[in-house]
């Protein structure tokens, strides 16, 4: 199936005063006065980030105001200066993720050569656009501990979020064989479908259901915005959690990173189950292994090459993180011992007594042919079907797809297997940026985010293993330019694409599942045909096990975003437009192998005297 969709989105807003629209990056705001409150017009309004050395100036309007929209996270100054008032400078303003941070500024009377400087401290309230939802910063990114190291646990800590059931409402789990990791969060009651999760402002989440796969290094998080209602038009495309993530950029400094984090079982217990119910004298197993390792490293800084200097100019960072995980679980089941899959159910005539009573009946095999109970020679009942009445090819199905049992439990229809079933994940990531300002008036950035793994998930039956492959491309491009002070244009483009594989041992293969013997398997809204190499495998019986469906997903949104900024007196504007496209090309069904079940009246499977 493939299906493409367009949308596309408009907004236009008016704001009064100092309000402003909620922009796409973030802003610093505020409105300069004297020390008798009037407001001080004409004042020169110059914004120095402080780790790439980026400036930007304007000038306060008739009302004092003055803005910088559209600027990146980081700490700035702020310094005003006008003939007749000291130089008054702002020092420490941190300005977060979407943030509208309103910086205040006094003039105090004196000579322009004169310099005061104050280091801001705390929040101003909030009064400049009505959304909810909260920032994670630097400092939380970095230093909470966060489980196998997943941003959504630092989403949950916003009220109203919580995990989605996808992710089995833990960054653990792998509900709905979901790839570990994988996210989706829901808000306020909205279904986790409706997130609208970007890397810096472009589209994170794959089409179908909208999970995220690639999950940022927590190494490589700037910070993460999550609003939960009351936003912009801009973000309208989803009522669920609008969660925005912004990947650290490079600096004028040399920075980096390395990291290994470690877990396993040596400290564990063993899992209770593992050896229960062993018979007495049975070996024992080993204790179910846990080896997780994630290591990588972070690194950023200015570009530097023998011909080129690229200090307060060009900026990259590069981030790579690997994991590698081994984790057993404990099952147990019922496999038919030897007797049964040669007809003898004898054993079923005695069950075991316990505490001087029976666990159960004695359990009768029954001929439906004539509905008498199968007898010896001497015409006792014997619960031994003939060998000319079972069926050889379900006999060798059983006996080729289902291992012998374990163990002889006590009760011969309880408990015969027990081990540990490990599943085994095998994941690269990367993401590497570039920063560059050609001038004051423009400025661009480019960054390539990929993720490459494989998850291994393997049964109590060995014979039916399946992995998960993910393949996940992020790419964005931004160019800003500054017309004036009072006019700003920001484009970006980007795409997000997801390679999404779900296969079994017999997947992509020339295994016929005709040659089962058990029946034949058709596709019967194609004309009956039999099943591709990408379709095949074996099917569900409710005896063995079975594979799972192969599924193929190619699916991928495509963006193009253009936005305008511009002050026209006291008022401040914003329009703009987004396009997406939607892809899903994929390969799946719900019934993906068919069912084959019992025939009516009968305990055996659709063949002619086919004993279980």
């Amino acid at each position: 199936m493939r299906t493409f969709l367009l949308l596309i989105a408009s907004s236009l807003c008016f704001c009064t005063g100092p309000l402003l629209s909620q922009t796409t990056s973030t802003e610093v705001l505020g409105t300069v006065s004297d020390t008798t409150d009037a407001v001080v017009p004409g004042a020169k309004v110059t914004l120095l980030r402080v780790q790439t050395g980026e400036q930007r100036t304007t000038i306060t309007d008739g009302n004092g105001n003055y803005s910088f929209p559209l600027i990146e996270i980081g700490d700035y100054t702020v310094s005003v200066a006008i003939e007749g008032f000291k130089v008054q400078v702002k020092t420490g303003v941190h300005v977060e993720y979407q943030q509208k941070a309103r910086v205040n500024v006094q003039l105090e009377v004196g000579a322009i050569t004169d310099r005061v400087e104050v280091t801001a401290i705390g929040v101003e309230l909030k009064t400049d656009d009505a959304s909810l939802g909260a920032t994670i910063d630097q400092t939380r990114v970095v230093e909470l501990p966060i489980v196998n190291r997943n941003f959504a646990s630092l989403v949950v800590l916003t009220p109203g979020v919580q995990f989605g059931t996808r992710m089995g409402l833990s960054p653990l789990s792998t509900a709905s064989s979901f790839f570990p990791g994988a996210t989706q969060i829901s808000a306020n009651g909205q279904r986790d479908a409706n997130q609208r999760v970007t890397l810096d402002g472009v589209i994170a989440s794959e089409p179908l259901v909208n999970t995220v796969y690639f999950n940022p290094s927590i190494d490589a998080i700037e910070e993460v915005k999550v609003q939960t209602g009351s936003y912009s038009a801009e973000y309208g495309m989803n009522n669920g959690a609008n969660i925005q993530v912004a990947l650290k950029s490079g600096t004028n400094q040399l920075h980096g990173a390395f990291f290994e984090f470690l877990r396993n079982d040596a400290a564990d217990a063993k899992d209770y189950f593992l050896n229960f119910q062993v018979p007495a004298g049975s070996a024992l197993q080993s204790k179910n292994r846990l080896r997780r390792n994630q290591f990588g490293a972070w690194l950023s800084g200015p570009v530097t090459l023998p011909f080129y200097k690229g200090k307060d100019q060009t900026f990259w960072s590069f981030n790579y993180e690997g994991t590698r995980e081994t984790q057993e679980s404990v099952a147990q089941g019922f496999w038919f011992p030897a007797a049964f899959r040669n007809g003898d159910f004898s054993a079923l005539l005695k069950p075991l007594i316990r505490n001087g009573i029976p666990v159960r009946a004695p359990t009768i095999i029954y001929d439906p042919m004539t509905g008498e109970p199968f007898r010896d020679a001497l015409g006792n009942i014997s619960n031994i079907i003939p060998a000319n009445r079972i069926n050889k090819n379900a006999q060798n199905f059983i006996n080729t797809y289902l291992p012998l049992p374990q163990f002889t439990p006590e009760d011969i229809l309880d408990t015969n297997v027990i081990r540990t079933v490990p599943n085994i994940l095998y994941q690269n990531q990367y993401f590497a940026r570039l920063d560059h300002q050609f001038s004051a008036k423009n400025k661009i950035f480019g960054r390539f985010a990929t993720m490459h793994g494989d998850y291994q998930i393997n049964d109590l039956n060995p014979n039916f293993p399946s992995t998960q492959r993910i393949q996940n491309y992020n790419v964005a491009f931004q160019y800003l330019h500054i017309f004036s002070p009072k006019t700003l244009n920001e484009f970006r483009v980007g795409f997000n694409k997801v390679n999404n594989d779900q296969t079994s041992l017999r997947s992509n293969s020339n295994f016929d599942p005709d040659s089962l013997g058990i029946g034949q398997f058709r596709v019967a809204v194609d004309n009956n045909r039999k099943f591709r190499p990408d379709e095949t495998g074996i099917p569900p019986t409710g005896i063995i096990g079975s594979d799972i469906g192969a599924r193929f997903d190619l699916n991928g949104i495509y963006q193009i975003s253009e936005n305008l900024s511009f002050i026209r007196s006291s008022h401040t504007f914003k329009t703009g437009f987004e396009i997406l496209r939607y892809g899903l090309d994929r390969a799946a069904a719900n019934v993906p192998l068919g069912n084959l079940g019992c025939c009516p009246g009968s305990p055996c499977l659709k063949s002619k005297h086919i004993y279980l």
